[in-house]
């Protein structure tokens, strides 16, 4: 799920924990409408419509000489408005497996100031008296895959390829086998397996960062 959405502000008077302050459900869930959901079918979450469902189509999934098959996938969006913003959560299931969250934001700026002096933030057109404050939106999941017989035993290995000083990468791996608070380090080409720990041969997820 998606487990927290951080908005930061540049003067550092107030910072938002959206999903565990106010929530994306309940209230803050957006009514979806045909238009919204054009390739698609609406789903209902209690007794509206909120949930978009489509299935889509990308490029040849392989290809050879004499065939060609184009990959499929299955996305399912919701919007939640908090505040002056429009979140979009999505999730993509792609059908060789992978699965890729991803989220939105549109809306407009939230907060402003009268002090034009401060070094943060912008005076929009046809609005001179005011500032309005730059802040940073982060996102966090958490992913839970309960692999194997039981949930309770996965492990995952962290793979970096750490580059040296002759332009050689060479390959660090250490296993968890407890719940971890992992950053994303591009330098490195970071990337996680999870695997459960009471079979060799049981299916594994490979986490990837996308940049």
């Amino acid at each position: 799920r998606l487990s927290q959405l951080h908005v930061a502000y540049d003067d550092s008077d107030v910072t938002y924990n959206d999903v565990t302050q106010f929530g994306l459900g309940g209230g803050y869930l957006l009514t979806l409408t045909d238009a919204d959901c054009p390739q698609g079918e609406l789903l209902a979450v209690q007794t509206r419509p909120a949930i978009c469902r489509w299935r889509g189509q990308s490029d040849n999934g392989y290809r050879t000489a004499t065939r060609s098959v184009e990959a499929e996938s299955l996305n399912l969006f919701s919007v939640s408005q908090v505040g002056a913003y429009a979140y979009i959560i999505s999730w993509t299931f792609y059908d060789d497996g992978a699965i890729e969250p991803g989220i939105g934001a549109t809306g407009a700026l939230q907060r402003s100031s009268a002090e034009l002096e401060l070094p943060y933030g912008r005076i929009l057109q046809n609005d001179p008296d005011t500032l309005w404050l730059s802040h940073t939106h982060n996102y966090y999941w958490r992913l839970d895959f309960d692999l194997g017989d039981s949930a309770t035993d996965d492990r995952f290995s962290e793979t970096r390829y750490v580059l040296q000083s002759d332009g050689r990468r060479t390959r660090q791996s250490e296993t968890f086998a407890t719940e971890q608070a992992r950053q994303i380090d591009p330098e490195t080409q970071q990337i996680w397996q999870i695997n459960a720990s009471d079979a060799t041969d049981s299916p594994a997820y490979t986490i990837e960062p996308v940049r």
